[in-house]
């Protein structure tokens, strides 16, 4: 019984090993915002999340060297992180100071392209012509008229 547990335990280890970023519970749907906290992305399909989760899972701790409001994305997990798209960078959002990760070169760019992906978020709609009025313009004047 000690050896099948001890097992289990260094096969959690090697499975984790060189992932010091947060701990992420990513469940569909994962919405992502811009600055001004407008959905321009929602992830439903479970091997984006994942790509999206495990990418997060490798990021490596880095120094704090900015304010929180340089970040451009929101990305909604189970909690809301902020997500610099430039320089791969994400921290939770709390009012409590909290720790700065960075995404590799490579996991950034998988990042940046499943946020950064654009999907019309509404139908197109064919616009009633009685939307548009004449403004009350009057004729235009007889050619002789205009000569004057």
């Amino acid at each position: 019984m000690k050896t099948k547990s001890l097992l289990v335990a260094l096969f959690l280890a090697s499975a984790t090993a060189g992932m010091s970023g947060p701990e992420i519970k990513a469940t569909a749907p994962v919405s992502v915002r811009d600055s001004q906290f407008a959905v321009v992305r929602v992830l439903n399909e479970p091997a984006e999340i994942e790509v999206l989760s495990a990418s997060f899972k490798r990021a490596k701790k880095v120094p704090v060297s900015r304010e929180w409001n340089a970040f451009a994305y929101k990305i909604d997990f189970e909690r809301r992180w902020l997500y610099d798209a430039e320089r791969g960078e994400f921290m939770l959002l709390s009012k409590a100071e909290q720790p700065v990760f960075q995404l590799s070169e490579e996991d950034r760019a998988a990042v940046n392209s499943l946020i950064q992906k654009t999907e019309p978020n509404q139908r197109l709609e064919p616009t009633p012509t009685s939307v548009t009025s004449a403004a009350d313009a009057a004729a235009a004047p007889a050619a002789g008229v205009a000569h004057h």
